[in-house]
């Protein structure tokens, strides 16, 4: 039996950035976390309401 050996291409790596590119890199995805949490905040709070009586709901300032 014949074996054949498949050459692939060695993975090239991404070119390297600036420190500044890497800054607004890094600040665009603390972003986006912010914007996410401001987002989701509703639903996170009504599914934590969930376990909560009527009178804890509704208590100022909310426990």
């Amino acid at each position: 039996m014949a074996v054949s050996v498949e050459q692939r291409p060695l993975a090239v790596s991404s070119p390297q950035r600036s420190p500044r590119q890497s800054a607004l890199v890094a600040l665009r995805y603390v972003v986006i976390t912010v914007v996410a949490i401001i987002v989701f905040m509703p639903f996170i709070l009504s599914f934590l309401g969930t376990f909560k009586s009527n009178p804890e709901v509704t208590a100022y300032p909310p426990t």
